[in-house]
């Protein structure tokens, strides 16, 4: 058995999700070239064939994390019909950061004019917004926040500009090895508007609530005005939660503080060990949910590799082709992997009212979050 902080009923569900990538394409054979992957004895090729990964978007300049994250945001409020007004919470939850201090979720804040929101960070490593989106689950549930807005960016372009700089110096194999990981790394920002699952028809038109008074002790500091928000039948939204860590695995990706030193990654045993404590969780979080393995329709994992996606689908006992893969195109968005595969499928017409997902996190650490919702 594993310890988890599992809940027995989510309390929330998805209004809308949005993401933002930029236009450049980057294939994996420019990639090869431009880090020298002959020079290692790895022929033409050897990136896609290994990973799966065709291409991966680059910003042709730096992004902050935080540009990536408000575009993703603007386009779930949009989606959504909300204005950055409606926003109880703001949750910024990546790998990426603009700053060590303060909070990039205060940068977010003040570009979409959220003013009314209160504001924090979370970081998990590629589990940062599946933390967040428990977070947000949990706040709505204690009355505490009403919208709740996740969001992320990650600048991965950083990460090869970081490697160009030093691949000079990687003079063996194996060093080249620890570093294979940063390859297989795409741009991306993502959100998620998260509002109460329990039916209701509508919230209030108007509200001149204070920070502590008639909002369950909730995080709004001034009164505003709220605009209408229909509210989702009660089926609709998260049915359970399952989270684990197991810290033991820690330095098995590593990126340093100074922000000058590359991702040093095992990456099989990293595979092993997050693909492992996966495993542990199905069938908890099946049995909480009241759901069989059948019952599935469509499941969104974490990516790194199409190979990787091969394997967890396995270790969970489940068929292969219910995973919706976007890395082929995307790469390894790190944290925003699964938000951005939720509005791709979307758009794609793959999720449907009604249909039975299930959410796979893995993070170094190592750390897993799963969560099964109906659509």
């Amino acid at each position: 058995m594993i310890r988890t902080i599992g809940m027995s009923e989510g309390h929330s569900r998805i209004h809308s999700v949005g993401y933002f990538v930029p236009e450049r394409r980057v294939a994996s054979e420019t990639i090869e070239r431009d880090f020298q992957f002959g020079r290692f004895g790895m022929p033409p090729g050897s990136l896609e064939r290994i990973t799966g990964i065709r291409e991966r978007r680059v910003s042709e300049e730096e992004m902050r994390p935080s540009e990536l994250a408000v575009r993703a945001c603007v386009d779930a409020l949009e989606r959504g019909h909300l204005r950055a007004a409606d926003v109880d919470v703001l949750i910024y939850a990546a790998v990426g950061r603009d700053y060590m201090e303060p909070a990039t979720a205060h940068v977010i804040q003040t570009r979409l004019g959220a003013d009314e929101a209160y504001v924090f960070d979370v970081s998990n490593a590629c589990l940062s917004m599946m933390d967040g989106i428990l977070i947000g689950d949990s706040l709505i549930a204690m009355g505490r926040a009403r919208v709740a807005l996740v969001c992320g960016g990650e600048p991965s372009g950083e990460a090869l500009r970081v490697m160009e700089s030093e691949i000079d110096s990687v003079k063996s194999t194996e060093e080249f090895r620890a570093r294979f990981a940063m390859f297989t790394l795409g741009e991306a920002g993502a959100a998620v508007v998260l509002e109460a699952k329990r039916k209701k028809t509508k919230r209030e038109t108007t509200a001149t609530r204070k920070y502590g008074e008639d909002h369950g002790g909730g995080f709004r500091n001034r009164g505003t005005a709220v605009s209408y928000i229909p509210f989702a039948e009660a089926a609709a939204g998260f049915v359970a939660f399952e989270f684990a860590s197991r810290g033991e695995h820690h330095e098995l990706c590593t990126i340093q503080s100074d922000g000058k030193t590359p991702m040093l990654t095992d990456s099989r045993r990293l595979l092993r060990e997050g693909i492992g404590l996966a495993a542990e969780g199905i069938d908890p979080i099946l049995e909480r949910s009241g759901w069989r393995r059948g019952d599935i329709d469509l499941v969104i994992p974490h990516q790194v590799s199409v190979g990787a996606n091969v394997e967890l689908m396995s270790a969970l006992r489940l068929p292969e082709h219910l995973a919706h893969v976007v890395v082929t195109d995307f790469g390894n968005t790190a944290s925003t992997t699964i938000p951005v595969t939720l509005a791709l499928a979307e758009r794609a017409g793959k999720l449907q009212a009604g249909m039975k997902v299930l959410l796979v996190g893995v993070g170094s650490g190592v750390s897993v979050g799963l969560a099964t919702l109906i659509w």
